[in-house]
């Protein structure tokens, strides 16, 4: 006899749907030793003020190019300061940076088309402080402020201008820049990195009212940074060659006076930008673990400023900018002023 009896299914009942399973907790974030978030920042920090300091032509030179026609031996020198706060990911950075530029032209020219051409040299002393924080310690009970960076820079560079006679402009600008990082955390340690930059600008105003014109901008910025390899006292820590690019569109409203030139003194101007950062974020190595962060790419912003011919061989300038990134995880506010002698 089959021990297996076909049996007929009496009021079946229909399968029910599987019931998702209660989420389990996910892993922990990853915990970072405390020193990390800086050796991440480092790289990224640096070259951001190689963008900051070399900046834009009228961030350091103003107007002064109408003040100063027909004259020879120009020296000038600028300040610059800025605060900027970013979130990438679960690490966190405040970077405040200061630097000094100064400068003197070297080579000037008129071209038979009236175009006026000047070459010069700048060195410039600066100073990035940066606090570290790591939202991802929350999890184990720890403080999420990780520690700081203080980094000294020493920079070489020269420019090269063209003016035309419409007042279209091309600028040329190189610079070489040392870094002296010091870290400060659990555990200290110090590492030397090494930039190159380069950055060529153009602009062409065009009347808007008698006085007033706009002036289209266009810049893109190469930069290149390598880091040493260092170590502290847990962790062997391996520095990298980082390649990134800046590329900025944008416009200016300034003032230009139609008649009576020489009797112009004091010419404001507003500024809006669209920014974007080109190439990878900056990783870092520690102890064989690659480690990134997720710094937003692209930002805009806005500013003002103004240049006053305050005697007959010397003028001042200033700008202040606010910037914010279009994610949103990123702002700050710019500031420089500088003056121009000539002799």
């Amino acid at each position: 006899m089959d021990p297996i009896i076909p049996v007929d299914p009496t009021n079946p009942v229909d399968p029910t749907n599987p019931v998702t399973p209660t989420p389990t907790p996910q892993d922990t974030a990853k915990s970072y030793r405390q020193e990390v978030p800086g050796y991440i920042a480092a790289p990224y920090v640096n070259m951001l003020y190689g963008y900051q300091t070399i900046g834009t032509l009228h961030e350091r030179m103003g107007d002064t190019q109408q003040f100063a026609r027909g004259s020879d031996n120009k020296t000038w020198g600028r300040f610059g300061g800025s605060h900027l706060e970013s979130k990438s990911g679960r690490f966190n950075y405040d970077v405040d940076t200061m630097f000094a530029q100064f400068g003197r032209d070297i080579y000037e020219d008129t071209t038979s088309a009236g175009t006026s051409v000047t070459g010069g040299l700048t060195v410039t002393l600066g100073q990035e402080h940066t606090k570290a924080k790591d939202k991802g310690r929350t999890a184990a009970g720890e403080s999420i402020n990780t520690g700081d960076i203080t980094t000294n820079a020493y920079s070489i560079g020269g420019y090269y201008t063209r003016y035309a006679q419409d007042g279209g402009y091309i600028d040329a600008v190189t610079q070489f820049t040392y870094y002296d990082n010091s870290y400060n955390s659990r555990y200290d340690a110090d590492q030397k990195s090494y930039g190159a930059i380069v950055s060529l600008e153009g602009g062409k105003p065009f009347g808007v009212t008698r006085n007033w014109k706009i002036e289209p901008q266009g810049q893109i910025a190469y930069q290149y940074l390598t880091s040493e390899n260092f170590s502290d006292e847990v962790s062997d820590i391996k520095g990298d060659d980082y390649n990134g690019g800046l590329a900025r569109a944008g416009i200016r409203f300034f003032r230009d006076q139609a008649v009576n030139k020489e009797s112009e003194f004091f010419k404001p101007y507003l500024t809006l930008d669209a920014v974007s950062t080109i190439g990878k974020d900056p990783s870092v190595n520690v102890g064989g673990t690659d480690i990134t962060a997720d710094f937003d790419s692209t930002w805009w912003q806005a500013g003002a400023g103004m240049t006053a011919n305050a005697t007959k061989n010397t003028s001042f300038y200033m700008d202040a900018k606010y910037l914010q990134s279009f994610e949103g995880d990123f702002d700050g506010y710019v500031i420089h002023a500088g003056v121009q002698g000539r002799f």
